[in-house]
This record gives C-alpha cells, structure tokens and sequence, in this order.
C-alpha cells in the first residue's frame, strides 16, 4: 500500500486467489456478474446457491489470467469449502491469500450525493491491489505486514454508501436484488446460466420483487440476520450494522410503518438514501 496516503487496516475482510486455466470459466459458472467483462476494474459480484440466495458477495478484480476477491472473515471457509466442491477435475485452484492486509482510506468530507467518481477503479502494482469506491480506496497488499495498528470501520464506511455485507449473521437470506446488488452493478442478466440464475433472472424479469434495502437510523442494538417487524408483521432483515446505522432489507409497502427488530431495537429509513431506490 501507499506510504503516501493515511490508509488504516480493514479486518474484517480475506484474500482468495483463483487461478489455473479454466478459472474463468469455473466462476463464470458460479456468480452472478460477468466475469470477462473484467480489465482495468473491479466488480461486485454474488455468489449464490441453487435458490438465488446469497451465500457470499466478493468484490472481484483480475491480475493477468488469476482472479483475486475480498469477502467477509466469518464466510471465508464455508465459502472455499463449498467453491471447491465444485472444481471436480476443472484445472482451477482456490486458496486464501493469508499474507494479504487490507486498508483503507476514505475522504468521506469530498464526498457528494451519488458519488461515482473513480468507483470500480482498480490500479495494480506489483503485489499491492487497490480498489477504488469513489471516495474510498481498498488496498490489498498481497504479501504485506500491517503498515499501521489504527484501524478503519470500513463497515460503518460500507452502510453510508448503502453497499451490503454478507457475513455469518445473513447467509442465504438474500436474493441478489434485496440488497440492491443489481443497483451497484453487481448481476449481468446477460451473461448465461451461473447458479440461482434462473431465479434472479425470473425476480428481474417478471418484477416480483418486494423488498429492497435501505440505510437506517438505529435505537437500540441488533445484528445481521435479525427480523425487522412492522407491528406483527415480518417486513425483512438486518443485512449488516455499525454504530446508529444499519442496511436493513424492508418490504416497500412497509416502509412507513414503525419498524422495530425481534431484539427490539427501533430502526428507521433515512429520507435520503445513498442513491436512488426504485418504487
């Protein structure tokens, strides 16, 4: 990482590597972006299991013919696990790049409404990978030692900017579309047949979907994965948490309604979200 620019570690994300000759086609076949699209960026990308819901999100950048991808500490070894189920004899390995630190750095003051500058960027020298979210950059050092002991709350950075976390706590509660994964240009509908394609695709095509994801105030505590209630009613779930603030998957036609959790916390959308959510 830069000795130039103030970053301070992220600990809540891993480093997979993918590579071998048919590694393109393998996670072509397993998530929800297109994979060959890939350049001079990067991508979120979901990837689901056979129901379309969300058993990990990465975000997926490519060096020459390997794939790198940054996902959730808590889902790292469920989520190799279940990858490599699927190599079989496909020339392809996964492995975790345990050496790799991440850090961050964010001029959240420069910041604007629906800041797209420099968002999906990606600058690669030598083993050092940075990924740009407009204001924000990631940068992933490949074989580096933590340059710094402060630390950055890049989940609290993460909710402002309205962008989703799947961890432990929310695992398969999710179609890609609830946490606004085709807003951010996570999900080609194009691209051909990867697992739980059939219904994502079905979801986007026939317009049948009921919740999006919002940012919220939050009284209380609570933690991913936990219901949100409108009355009685179950109106979604907590995607992810940090500090007053939560993304919370809410059923629109409830948005209205005093919104609580089942551990009773109180939460409220924000009048102005990070970008524009359709009706």
């Amino acid at each position: 990482m830069s000795t130039n620019t103030a970053y301070q570690m992220v600990n809540n994300l891993s480093v997979l590597k993918f590579s071998g000759t048919e590694a393109s086609s393998f996670l072509q076949g397993q998530l929800s972006n297109d994979v060959n699209a890939l350049s001079a960026s990067w991508q979120y990308t979901g990837y689901c299991n056979p129901k379309g819901r969300l058993l990990a999100l990465f975000q997926l950048w490519r060096d020459d013919t390997d794939f790198y991808a940054t996902l959730d500490n808590s889902i790292l070894d469920a989520t190799v696990k279940r990858l490599r189920m699927y190599v079989m004899r496909s020339d392809v390995v996964i492995e975790e790049i345990t050496a790799a630190t991440c850090a961050g750095t964010s001029n959240a003051e420069e910041a604007q409404p629906n800041e797209q500058r420099e968002r999906f960027n990606l600058d690669i020298e030598n083993a050092v990978h940075t990924l740009h979210f407009g204001t924000r950059t990631l940068s992933i050092d490949l074989n580096g030692a933590p340059q710094t002991t402060e630390t950055l709350d890049w989940q609290a950075l993460s909710i402002a900017a309205g962008e989703p976390n799947i961890d432990a706590g929310n695992v398969e509660l999710f179609v890609p579309q609830m946490v606004n994964l085709d807003l951010l240009e996570g999900v080609n509908f194009k691209k051909g047949c990867y697992t739980g394609q059939e219904i994502v695709a079905r979801m986007h095509y026939l317009g049948k979907l009921k919740q999006r994801m919002f940012v919220c105030q939050l009284e209380g505590n609570t933690t991913s994965g936990d219901k949100v209630l409108a009355g009685e009613k179950s109106a979604g779930n907590i995607v992810s948490v940090s500090g007053d603030k939560v993304l919370a998957v809410i059923r629109k036609e409830l948005l209205g309604s005093n919104l609580s959790t089942a551990s009773g916390a109180k939460i409220v959308p924000l009048e102005k979200q990070p970008y524009l959510v359709p009706d």
